[in-house]
């Protein structure tokens, strides 16, 4: 069946009109209200719901040509009335009367609606598929199946459900660590650390990686599911049985095609966990070189005042050119700055007999490549992955775990190093791990997350 045999040839047609945003502001709107209803959505009550959520955009929004179409007047009420009637013309929503002898209406929603609605507000709200513990529950049914062989055929289903529902998952999370090492570049500080906390941290790590290497190990049940089903592919007397009932279900196949259907399950997911372990390599070497790209995005970031101010330094000193200069005071300004204080007031007079002398000259040298070059090495090397290491290795010393109190942050360059150490924690060869609390600390003169540091083992 083709897409609009099914929705109505106008039915995007809102998503791309000149109120686009509005329209999808009353869509959202709507799903919410249709989610937090028992069955049934009275007109009403979502006219007066659009009207007081969406009221201060309608009052603003121009509607005068909707206005002479419909010929409705210009107040909120009336610009409601317009979306309802626009989103019921599109295929969006429909109306049936409550009862015969009622003339209250209440709005349906078409169930293609409902899945667009979904997919609307998952790009949004940058949803993510919850991670569903796909190889444990393929090798708990399995496991099951053995105890009770009448539920082999289930157990085959399942698993092969589960199985192409975790491979599809581990595509999605391939690729949304890419659409991350994309935003690095163009992030500050304040935005790539609240991107990669409170968003690749929650996302992918929590949600994913973590369970993907500990509760829902591969190494632990990779094993017992290879076993399970290789003892089925190899029993001439399980595949018929299956067969038999892959026949019930589906009359039309003759047995062996039943066969085929069976073994070709079977294979697939025998398949996806011979070689699932190169999948997660080629992730964890993404997820690495995302950590690295932000580490080296943050540690470029937290130094570029320095460094602007030492090159800047460097042109002052050695640039003997007076036109370089003056076209430099005529794209910055600069001032100084004093202030008067009690011992602004006198200042004791140092004499000495010494001789001045003769007064030298200043040699003025120029920046060469390999001093340019030697700058930008140091410039990269403030913040390297030892140094990082050693802040938080050295606290752990003769310890399995410190939390940020225990850390002494007493200065700039300690709330640096902590910060780095905090993404650092996320890569594949650091030598600690790190959870962060709900609340915040002080420590040094800085508001922090209170986090604990843990050493890796193995």
């Amino acid at each position: 069946m083709k897409l609009f045999d099914i929705v109505p040839d106008r039915f995007f047609s809102i998503l791309s009109s000149a109120k686009k945003e509005l329209y999808i502001e009353a869509i959202l709107l709507l799903r919410e209200t249709a989610r937090s209803s028992d069955l049934v959505v009275r007109r009403t009550y979502l006219h007066s719901l659009l009207s007081d959520r969406l009221g201060p955009l309608l009052t603003s929004d121009d509607f005068s040509e909707e206005e002479n179409e419909y010929g409705v007047g210009d107040d909120v009420s009336s610009k409601v009335s317009i979306i309802l009637r626009r989103l019921m013309e599109c295929g969006w929503i429909q109306t049936e009367y409550a009862s015969s002898s009622s003339f209250e209406e209440n709005i349906i929603i078409p169930d293609y609606a409902v899945t667009i609605m979904d997919a609307i507000y998952a790009v949004m709200n940058e949803s993510r598929q919850e991670y569903n513990g796909f190889v444990f529950s393929t090798y708990a049914v399995l496991k099951q199946s053995e105890n009770d062989h009448d539920f082999r055929y289930t157990a085959l289903d399942e698993s092969y459900r589960h199985t192409s529902e975790f491979i599809e998952s581990l595509k999605t999370l391939y690729n949304n660590i890419r659409r991350y090492m994309q935003r690095v570049s163009a992030l500050g500080v304040n935005e790539l650390l609240s991107d990669h906390f409170d968003n690749y941290a929650h996302d992918i790590l929590k949600k994913v990686l973590d369970p993907i290497k500990r509760t829902d190990s591969v190494y632990r049940f990779k094993q017992p599911i290879l076993s399970i089903l290789e003892s089925w592919s190899d029993s001439d007397e399980i595949i018929s049985s299956l067969a038999a009932e892959e026949r019930k279900r589906y009359p039309e196949s003759d047995d062996t095609a039943a066969k085929e259907a069976v073994l070709r399950r079977i294979n697939f997911v025998i398949d996806t966990y011979s070689s699932v372990q190169h999948t997660i390599s080629m992730i964890e070497n993404r997820h690495a070189e995302y950590t690295r790209a932000a580490i080296d995005r943050m540690r470029y970031m937290v130094s570029y005042d320095r460094g602007i101010r030492g090159l800047l330094t460097k042109i002052l000193m050695h640039n003997d050119s007076n036109k370089t200069l003056s076209a430099m005071s005529d794209s910055i300004t600069a001032i100084t700055s004093r202030f008067l204080s009690f011992e602004s007031l006198y200042d004791r007079v140092r004499h000495s007999d010494a001789d001045d002398g003769e007064m030298e000259m200043v040699e003025r040298t120029e920046i060469s490549d390999n001093e340019a070059e030697s700058l930008i090495v140091a410039f990269e090397s403030t913040y390297s992955n030892d140094k990082i290491d050693d802040f938080i290795m050295s606290r752990l010393e003769g310890k399995e775990e410190v939390y940020t109190t225990d850390l002494g942050i007493e200065n700039e360059e300690d709330s640096l190093l902590f910060i780095l150490a905090l993404m650092r924690s996320s890569e594949l060869f650091s030598p600690f791990d790190m959870t962060i609390g709900k609340d915040e600390i002080e420590s040094g003169g800085f508001i922090l997350p209170n986090a604990v540091f843990r050493r890796k083992h193995g």
